[in-house]
């Protein structure tokens, strides 16, 4: 039986709620689910336990106790998670999903809606910054997602910032985001302004008691970072939620599912290619290689393999003669874990063909890697080829949807569950310790300070 008929095969007896509150009670959880079949004639057939999606084996109802089933669900996630996760299957398990979520529900929480469902509450949204950026977010908000809506928006442009307030429907512009932040019309802020000013908004957002998210980078130096990250702590509950979108991209999940599974073996290397067709002629700097781009692989791989990156070297190949001035293009940034995995990662924001993204992984049975994403295939007149997504929104576009209705439902539900705080200064301060190794060409330790307590449930989807 695959993994979505059995957890769909899940009823509505709430063995499934019991066996994760007793998990949860006993600090315990897995992300295990015990889909019990739902007709009487099926009640001696095995019984199926998912992890993460994946089969992990098969008990027959009378050789498995309540305890010892509990005893498999040690792990570091959480009963919300696993539902989230169901959803994701779509189908009879999001159906499944809906009935866990409501039978473990925490009093005076509201529940996730199910796949389609307006949530019970409509999160209204504040935009600070309607770039390009921005203006997506807004667009994905307003006419892709389920519950949400755009109230405010605010950006140093106020001309732009009216115009994209005209095709919104009661939505109020600000002068300064410190305005929309405090507006009682507000509930949620999205930060995506330019990234010196992430932090003041942060900080102002955490002052305020909303959830925010931020677009990358949390902060520009590690010093903020840890400020947001203390401003977090004092709080007492996570409100940050930082983008890096990737987490939430069907094929990278992919990847994940496949180390977690064991199915390749120990990971040994990663190869990754971040290839843009171009970048502006004036203000991209070489850092900006590193800081801008490469700092989504170094997110992933702190992800992916679920250990911190210990050091860092930055090579620098012939320059290419399409970029600017000053700008050494391409780069070949190498990561080390703390477990002593290599990941290498060509950054060549020039390429001039589109926006390239690739990835393999390299265990002791086999590799795993990333498709080409469903693209045909052109074959006429002797050649063979398929089109290249043009930039960042053709590729992630899907991600960057299931990324914020994820944030919706969330901060609907009264949680935070994405990459936070915690997460975005990590991969600041690796991306500074790449700054640092590309300047003197030698390999650099990353100095991360050890991570808090409070941030001991890493954040975003598993």
């Amino acid at each position: 039986m695959a993994p979505p008929e059995a957890a769909a095969a899940m009823t509505r007896c709430g063995s499934c709620a019991a066996f994760g509150k007793l998990a949860r009670e006993r600090g315990l959880g897995r992300h295990l689910h015990h889909p019990q079949p739902a007709s009487r004639l099926l009640r001696r057939r095995p019984v199926l336990l998912l992890s993460r999606g994946r089969s992990i084996g098969y008990y027959a109802t009378e050789q498995i106790t309540r305890d010892e089933l509990t005893g498999l669900m040690a792990g570091d996630g959480e009963l919300e998670q696993l539902s989230h996760e169901l959803e994701a299957m779509g189908g009879a398990a999001a159906d499944a999903a809906q009935v866990l979520g409501e039978e473990v529900q925490e009093p005076g929480i509201p529940r996730r809606p199910a796949p389609g469902e307006r949530a019970a509450m409509t999160v209204r949204v504040g935009v600070i910054g309607t770039g390009m950026m921005g203006g997506d977010h807004i667009r994905r908000i307003s006419q892709v997602l389920s519950g949400g809506a755009v109230t405010a928006v605010s950006d140093a442009d106020s001309g732009r910032a009216a115009q994209v307030a005209a095709g919104l429907p009661g939505a109020r512009v600000h002068p300064a985001g410190q305005e929309l932040i405090t507006d009682s019309a507000v509930d949620a802020v999205v930060v995506t302004s330019w990234g010196p000013a992430h932090e003041q908004y942060v900080l102002a957002a955490i002052a305020a008691g909303k959830p925010v998210f931020c677009e990358k980078p949390l902060a520009t130096t590690a010093e903020a970072c840890q400020r947001i990250v203390a401003a977090e702590q004092a709080a007492g509950r996570r409100l940050v939620q930082v983008g890096f979108m990737r987490r939430y991209d069907a094929g990278y999940r992919a990847l994940k599912a496949a180390v977690a599974a064991g199915e390749i073996g120990p990971p040994l290397l990663m190869h990754c290619v971040h290839r843009n067709a171009a970048v502006p002629p004036y203000g991209f700097t070489t850092e900006m290689m590193i800081s801008d781009s490469a700092v989504h692989e170094i997110d992933l791989v702190r992800w992916l393999f679920g250990e911190e990156v210990a050091a860092v070297r930055v090579l620098k190949p012939r320059r290419s003669s399409r970029g600017a001035a000053g700008l050494h293009d391409p780069l070949l940034v190498v990561l080390e874990t703390a477990g002593g995995i290599l990941v290498d990662v060509e950054v060549f924001v020039n390429a001039t063909y589109g926006y390239d993204i690739r990835g393999e992984i390299v265990g002791e049975h086999g590799t795993v890697a990333l498709a080409d994403g469903g693209r045909t295939v052109l074959k006429h007149g002797g050649r063979r080829g398929d089109a290249v997504p043009a930039d960042w929104r053709e590729r992630f576009g899907a991600a960057f949807d299931t990324e914020l209705q994820d944030w919706l439902t969330s901060v609907a539900a009264g949680r935070c569950t994405g990459p936070g705080s915690w997460d975005g200064l990590a991969a600041t301060v690796i991306a500074q310790a790449c700054h640092q190794a590309l300047h003197s060409g030698h390999r650099t330790e990353v100095a991360l300070p050890a991570r808090p307590e409070f941030y001991a449930r890493p954040g975003g989807p598993a």
